[in-house]
């Protein structure tokens, strides 16, 4: 019976492999050909058809449609534009270096947050596990349906009374002859923490920096089980605290198999953040300080304005290497541009954040030599193939859109702001005003640009589809369709299922 369970299940994957291979549009001249398979798009439809429903009911032609604009058009448009030569043309080649960099340095930063990632697992953290029941003391009263604060003496009354009477119940606890079970049931019977109160005011297993602090300090200070000496004041109101588990260090793999998956999750990411931050502030150090007060940066005992540090000055370590200034504004102004334009002290010290950011992780990778891996080559190259399609035609767009421009005349502009005077318009004291020509002027002419950049770009694309010839195959589409509907069916099922 398994070998048959087993046959059927590799005959639904192989069979399914062979759909994804059905070859739905095949196109181009000469050399430059290209094809659309199933696999290439199924997952789009697939995410629309959730969407909505409603697509899997259109015909074959209006997938042709779809197909054509979304898969097909920018690969013509691609082998119309290699066969013009728009990659040899300097706009072009610089577009393609800034690519290139940006994906060479985003891969080292993926790979050395992975790596960051792995090295958090290995840490470990305090964490402990407690049970609460919270008497809850308000600073506001409800009066006619309105949240009014009360006097500063009702306010130290209710405080009073609900420390005597968690008072009150810690004694009545302290004398239980089974602390677990009753703390439980009366934690289900009179604590006021909706979210605890049904799990017996177990709060589960928690790290440092998780609960506030009067409650925080209670717990972790506590060295062995059992009841904290008095009801603990935070401002949610007064707490009685039972330590389960007194503070110990837990690595994650310790910590997975005594909680949940959501608990698991969220200790993770905590340690995860102070294990990074911790090791950041050990491997990134400045090498200035700053004068906030003056809006100054002192390096070596010097004061400078941000537009007067010296190149040579080292401004920041990382990992043991010292990055000079002229580095730092090397590499920010290669991502931020008119860094240097715009300098001041505010955006000092914000791009300076930015960068021991980056190159926190990206050096972490390069260290390691990741950027002479094999895997790293061939993520790098994948990358530049499946981006250099889409930037061989965004820099001709662009080119396009700026001729464009240079095409539409100030009386253009002028004869479309006069005829739609009702779309410059701008309150100012309560009063609708009209927007000046020469303030409307520049967003006018990007607007007429844009349409005469449309109107070209249709024709193009009615000339790329006469010049590289599309074939579409019918049978293949159908296919796609069926595989939708079997596939919304099948997430149906699944929805109602984990609903039951």
């Amino acid at each position: 019976m398994k070998k048959i369970i087993f046959a059927i299940l590799v005959f639904a994957s192989f069979s399914c492999s062979i759909l994804d291979e059905k070859v739905i549009a095949s196109y181009g001249s000469g050399k430059m050909k290209g094809t659309v398979k199933i696999k290439d798009v199924k997952q789009d439809f697939l995410n629309y058809a959730l969407y909505d429903n409603s697509i899997i009911s259109n015909d074959v032609g209006w997938y042709k449609d779809i197909i054509k604009s979304k898969f097909v058009m920018q690969d013509l448009q691609y082998f119309d534009l290699l066969e013009k030569g728009v990659t040899n043309t300097p706009k072009f080649i610089s577009n393609f270096q800034k690519m290139e960099r940006n994906i060479y340095d985003g891969t080292l930063i993926r790979k050395g947050q992975e790596m960051m990632n792995e090295l958090s697992k290995k840490g470990s953290q305090n964490v402990a596990r407690a049970s609460h029941i919270l008497f809850l003391v308000s600073k506001y009263t409800n009066i006619d349906g309105k949240q009014i604060e009360k006097s500063e003496a009702d306010y130290q009354k209710d405080l009073n009374e609900i420390e005597k009477k968690a008072n009150n119940l810690l004694d009545s606890l302290k004398q239980a002859k089974n602390l677990d079970k009753e703390f439980a049931q009366a934690a289900k019977d009179l604590s006021e923490d909706p979210g605890s109160k049904n799990n017996g005011g177990d709060l589960g297993y928690f790290t440092e920096g998780t609960m506030v602090k009067e409650f925080e300090d209670a717990v972790f200070t506590s060295k062995k089980k059992g009841l904290v000496d008095k009801p603990v004041k935070t401002p949610y109101g007064f707490h009685i605290i039972y330590v389960k588990e007194p503070a110990t260090k837990k690595s994650l793999s310790q910590i997975k198999s005594k909680v949940d998956k959501n608990t698991y999750s969220r200790i993770e990411r905590t340690i995860s953040y102070k294990f990074m931050d911790s090791y950041k502030q050990e491997k990134v150090k400045d090498l200035f300080t700053t004068d906030d007060a003056n809006k100054k940066i002192i390096l070596d005992g010097n004061s400078y304005d941000p537009k007067d540090i010296p190149d040579n000055a080292k401004i920041v370590e990382v990992y043991g290497k010292p990055y000079s200034w002229s580095d730092a504004k090397e590499i920010i102004s290669f991502y931020v541009p008119n860094f240097i334009e715009s300098l001041n002290y505010d955006s000092f010290i914000t791009q300076m954040n930015n960068l021991k950011n980056f190159l926190f992780f990206r050096d972490i990778a390069k260290n390691k030599n990741y950027d002479k891996s094999a895997k790293f080559k061939k993520d790098v190259k994948d990358n530049i193939e499946k981006y250099k399609k889409n930037l061989i035609v965004q820099t001709y767009e662009n080119e396009l859109f700026e001729n464009s421009k240079n095409q539409v005349s100030e009386k253009d502009a002028l004869d479309f702001y006069n005829k739609n005077k009702e779309r410059f318009t701008k309150n100012e004291n309560n009063k609708k005003t009209i927007i000046p020509f020469k303030d409307a002027k520049e967003s006018i002419i990007n607007e007429l640009a844009y349409q005469n950049l449309q109107t070209e770009k249709r024709k193009w694309e009615e000339e790329l589809s006469q010049k590289y010839q599309i074939v579409f195959s019918d049978s293949a589409i159908k296919t796609l369709i069926n595989m939708e509907k079997h596939n919304i069916e099948k997430f149906k099922r699944e929805q109602k299922n984990r609903k039951k």
